[in-house]
């Protein structure tokens, strides 16, 4: 089990959470279903490391929260990180706290293990469900749960209701698909371009082509009449002489 070090936070509001986070600490809050709520402060640093290292998996935390002189521990389990993720910060978490000898509901991320027969082959592995919801007591709550893919074939599925576990319930749909192996995508083939043949000159008769000529003359705008050419000036002086 996980151990976080926290603080009560005394100071709310979003300009006092603001500052907490300039300061290098994470605004969080702790929902108990019998002592209520109450608002914390956590070192982003050092919950950073925790996070890394459980690289996603659902644990149990224990909170060692320090409220004046005393030091109080909550079993915990995080339910919630509110992320910028443009500046890679963490705004705000939810814990719940748990009772160990109580039921709890919670989400445990699925692990895909082994290579697949099918992908071997050219197949294409589809995760469809990366976690699944279950029921089980705090003690019992898996880091993750792990699914062997290596005997799926091509066109082959996972499904919800294949899963063998034990001291847990698991809520998610039976008939819901964890993974497939889709066939592999096939190339389409190139159709090679249909060369054109060579156009072949159109015979006609005499009588089409005239039938034709006399079509296109009639298409034809009129044209406007041209004025009456001058006569030759020498012309006209030689005649003069005469």
């Amino acid at each position: 089990m996980e151990t976080v070090e926290a603080e009560i936070r005394k100071e709310k509001g979003k300009t006092a959470a603001k500052r907490l986070r300039e300061g290098g600490n994470i605004p969080a809050i702790v929902y108990g279903k019998e002592n209520g709520s109450f608002p914390l402060i956590l070192n982003s640093k050092d919950f950073r490391t925790v996070l890394r290292h459980l690289a996603g998996k659902k644990v149990l935390f224990e909170l060692k929260i320090k409220d004046n002189d005393k030091t109080i521990k909550k079993r915990v389990i995080l339910k919630e990180i509110q992320r910028d993720l443009t500046r890679d910060v963490i705004l705000h978490l939810d814990f719940h706290e748990v009772t160990l000898g109580k039921l709890i509901e919670v989400n445990v991320p699925i692990t895909l293990t082994g290579e697949s027969a099918g992908v071997k082959e050219g197949g294409i592995l589809d995760q469809v469900l990366r976690e699944i919801k279950i029921e089980t007591l705090p003690s019992h709550i898996p880091e993750e749960i792990k699914i062997d893919v290596s005997s799926l074939k091509i066109g082959d599925s996972f499904y919800v209701k294949d899963l063998k576990t034990k001291e847990i319930t698991i809520l998610t749909e039976p008939g819901d698909v964890v993974v497939s192996i889709l066939a592999p995508r096939k190339e389409e083939e190139e159709t090679p371009p249909v060369e054109e043949a060579e156009a072949e000159p159109e015979v006609i008769s005499e009588e089409e082509a005239e039938e034709r000529k006399k079509k296109k003359e009639a298409e034809k705008p009129a044209e406007e009449a041209k004025e009456p050419a001058e006569p030759d000036k020498g012309k006209k002086k030689k005649e003069e002489k005469k």
